[in-house]
């Protein structure tokens, strides 16, 4: 369960990651498509929503590689007090939707 979890958040936010980077690029204001990938994640509250939204566009959270994004989401059980908002913020999405799929087992 943890490792699906992960690996579909992990493609959620490095897919929001680099969407943020190519509208930095582009000084066009568009807007960012959340919804259409959060089709892969059924649980979506009004919180899980708002911290996947805070986290998406953390400016420290886009510098991140994938490799380090990846690194957190592992680790992010392990990780008794995050140092970070982004740390915080990917530990709450790891545990909401393991979670979720342990009730809907």
């Amino acid at each position: 369960i943890q490792f699906k979890v992960r690996k579909n958040l992990y493609n959620i936010l490095v897919s929001y990651k680099y969407q943020i980077r190519e509208n930095q690029k582009s000084s066009a204001v568009t807007h960012l498509e959340i919804f259409p990938l959060l089709k892969k994640l059924k649980p979506a509250s009004q919180k899980f929503l708002s911290v996947l939204s805070y986290l998406v566009k953390d400016k420290e959270f886009i510098k991140l590689s994938d490799v380090e994004v990846l690194k957190i989401l592992n680790e992010s059980e392990l990780v008794r007090t995050p140092k970070t908002n982004y740390q915080c913020s990917m530990k709450f999405l790891v545990n909401e939707l393991i979670k979720f799929e342990k009730k809907s087992q």
